[in-house]
């Protein structure tokens, strides 16, 4: 019964970080294109808007990110095997900064800054 209450609180928690309130009342596109009909899957022009993958895709990567973080703390946990803590916290490390840089990328691909 616990666990099910993890999982309800994990996926409410997943659905307003992808914007599923934002969603709900904008009914926003689900992907757009540019004048030359290509893809985009970042709303141009400021932070007020969003495609509906964009959300998915930045919601991913902060789950990403907490699950860098999840690594670390439990690489900090286990003290007993400290060549597996360290592979973990390495690990853990280039997970938490890789979702960090690719949301600051499209952070400046949505402010025009790139």
């Amino acid at each position: 019964m616990a666990k099910l209450l993890y999982v309800l609180i994990f996926l409410a928690i997943f659905y307003i970080y992808i914007g599923g309130m934002y969603d709900l009342v904008e009914k926003p596109l689900t992907i757009g294109s540019d004048q030359n009909n290509n893809p985009l899957l970042i709303f141009p022009g400021g932070t007020d808007r969003q495609f509906l993958l964009e959300g998915i895709v930045a919601g991913l990567l902060m789950f990403v990110g907490f699950g860098g973080l999840f690594l670390l703390d439990n690489a900090a946990k286990d003290p007993h095997d400290t060549q597996r803590a360290w592979k973990l916290m390495t690990v853990a490390t280039v997970i938490v900064i890789l979702a960090f840089l690719t949301l600051q990328r499209m952070l400046d691909v949505k402010q025009g800054n790139a």
